[in-house]
């Protein structure tokens, strides 16, 4: 506040008048010019603050829209999986033709059974009645094919049961009652298996034809036993490689570590024969190039797998769908680095500031502030 110096003389009878020294009017009105300016002084100072304070909460607001814009960029970005799926691997070994132990032993079956009833034709031999030419298999030799298995291992079967029991003739001493063929005929690969194992072991030809001298044989016949392994092998490791393809496949879609987003798992029933076997490999083969094409189970849809085409309808084309299912399943399994698929190499933190949303901070104009005089 300015201060105003009143003489020692003043005559305040004359306060009026210039001869007697400065007049209180004029007093007056320099301490308001000095107010005034000193006013002007803060108002300035004042104004300077406030426009680098809206200056810089323009530019932050600015930096932050950038960086917002940048990162839903980066997100964006495509790519496969966030890292490649190292645990779900599938460790079953690759199954064979299941079929090839089946006709095995159906083929096997049948040399054994025309060299047995063709054995000595009387006296001390295997026949004491003599070689059976009455019940003899005519169904086609060697089976290759499902339909020739089932005509041969049937025809055989049949046979067998007819030769045991002496009819058409006196082969035996006695008929053979005890080494009976009781599993039903042969339809498919699946009731094959059962058949052909049957027929060879347990009460079946193998102990038919070693009866030792007496009631039955004049003398075992060591020499036409069915050495072929028992069938069915392969087909159980089929079923073990299949099921541990759906047991992976859910898994691996369902493993968050590797995919941003959970995938839909496979329900399909486990195969435990044929028709479910070949059931469970297309869903899973459908399933796989759903899940290969699918953006939302990955940061992107995977571009280089080949998915699987193989869609099986038997045992015998089982195994080729089963090898490009494994193929196609480990190919995909094994993308994406570490973190990203793929490096942002779009994105930069190049023009951080340029551009956001800033009206609603104003434009940093000048704000008046007014002083009331008094």
């Amino acid at each position: 506040m300015p201060t105003v110096t009143i003489p020692a003389n003043w005559n305040w009878e004359h306060w009026g008048n210039d001869t007697q020294g400065p007049g209180l009017t004029e007093a007056i009105q320099q301490a308001a010019r000095d107010l005034a300016a000193l006013q002007a002084r803060g108002d300035t100072a004042m104004q300077a603050k406030l426009d680098l304070a809206i200056a810089r909460q323009t530019a932050l607001r600015t930096a932050v829209d950038a960086l917002v814009g940048k990162y839903n960029l980066h997100i964006a970005a495509a790519g496969t999986h966030v890292a490649a799926d190292v645990d779900n691997l599938v460790a079953a070994t690759a199954a064979t033709d299941p079929t090839t132990d089946i006709l095995a032993i159906i083929n096997d079956a049948y040399d054994m059974y025309v060299a047995h009833v063709a054995m000595d034709a009387g006296g001390a031999g295997v026949h004491p009645g003599g070689a059976d030419a009455v019940n003899v298999v005519t169904a086609t030799y060697p089976a290759t094919t499902e339909a020739e298995a089932v005509a041969l291992l049937n025809d055989i079967v049949a046979m067998y049961e007819l030769h045991r029991a002496n009819n058409g003739g006196a082969y035996h001493t006695n008929p053979d009652a005890t080494n009976t063929i009781v599993e039903p005929a042969m339809t498919d690969w699946d009731d094959g298996i059962t058949l052909a194992n049957a027929y060879k072991n347990t009460t079946g030809f193998n102990a038919h034809v070693i009866l030792t001298a007496g009631p039955v044989h004049g003398a075992t016949d060591v020499a036409h036993v069915i050495t072929a392994a028992d069938c069915g092998v392969q087909v159980a490791a089929l079923f073990v490689e299949l099921n541990e393809f759906q047991t992976d496949y859910n898994a691996h879609v369902a493993h968050l570590g590797v995919h941003p987003t959970a995938g839909a798992p496979d329900a399909t029933a486990v195969a435990t024969t044929e028709a479910t076997a070949v059931a469970l490999l297309a869903a899973l083969g459908t399933a796989l190039n759903t899940h290969i094409a699918s953006a939302d189970d990955h940061l992107d849809a995977d571009a280089t797998t080949t998915p699987v085409a193989l869609v099986p309808t038997e045992y015998e084309d089982a195994i080729a769908a089963a090898a490009q299912y494994r193929a196609a399943y480990d190919a995909h399994r094994i993308l994406g680095p570490a973190l990203h698929s793929r490096a942002d190499a779009a994105n930069t933190g190049a023009a951080v500031g340029a551009g956001g949303d800033v009206a609603a901070l104003g434009a940093g104009g000048v704000v008046t502030i007014g002083l009331v005089n008094a």
